[in-house]
């Protein structure tokens, strides 16, 4: 049962991550150390300058912590996770691949309306007009979303949320400071899902509404969106 929350960053430090007596343990190259509880953590994220030991790949396994590897711009390309130890994995599998399309269409249909009613709960704090227009759409919602509710209420949403930055426009490739920011915390957060997923015994790749065929993470992709 995973029951760590704690995030540790380490993309923009050079130094060798270890494992001794339960913790996590990170010393720099210039010597200075630090270390937290294994069962603590829940996400990892290194860069190019980290060095992992195979010893603090089993404190991870152990407590069901995902370390994701990013590049020089602190992107993840890579991630290791634990092999889950859920007792109905196989069965849990069989049961994803099987599931129904009018039942994957009803599952995204309800995580767009909890995406979109999130939305218009955070842009109350701006914009009260705005938040009650966002509020209208979660009843045009269908199973399946076949109006795409969620592009348009997405389109609609992100220039509200940043006064004065009406031109504001959600890119996950963008470069400014905003969109920086966003997909930093998309990437912890999918981080945090991936581990849910796994300890869950779901396989990641079967999603619901996501289905890139190179994307491992489909399910987590659809999950995360009310976040």
């Amino acid at each position: 049962m995973a029951r760590g929350w704690r995030l540790l960053d380490l993309t923009s430090v050079s130094g060798t991550m270890g494992g001794a007596r339960g913790r996590v343990t990170f010393i720099t190259d210039e010597g200075n150390s630090q270390s937290v509880p294994a069962e603590e953590v829940a996400v990892i994220l290194i860069g190019q300058n980290t060095s992992v030991t195979a010893a603090v790949l089993h404190y991870l396994e152990k407590h069901d912590v995902v370390l994701l590897a990013a590049d020089w711009r602190s992107v993840p390309f890579a991630g290791l996770y634990p092999w889950s130890d859920h007792s109905r994995v196989a069965a849990r599998h069989i049961a994803q691949a099987a599931l129904s399309l009018p039942r994957k269409k009803n599952a995204w249909m309800q995580i767009v309306k909890a995406k979109v009613t999130g939305q218009a709960q955070t842009l109350r704090m701006v914009d009260e007009k705005a938040a009650d227009y966002l509020t209208h759409m979660v009843r045009e919602i269908r199973s399946g979303d076949p109006a795409n509710v969620e592009g348009s209420a997405a389109r609609y949403y992100w220039p509200r949320l940043f006064p004065g930055s009406e031109r504001f426009i959600r890119d996950q490739a963008g470069e400014d400071n905003v969109n920086a920011m966003l997909n930093y915390g998309y990437m912890v957060l999918r981080g945090y899902g991936i581990r849910a997923v796994v300890t869950a015994g779901l396989s990641p790749p079967l999603g619901l509404f996501h289905r890139g065929r190179s994307n491992f993470f489909n399910l987590v992709d659809d999950l995360i969106e009310p976040f």
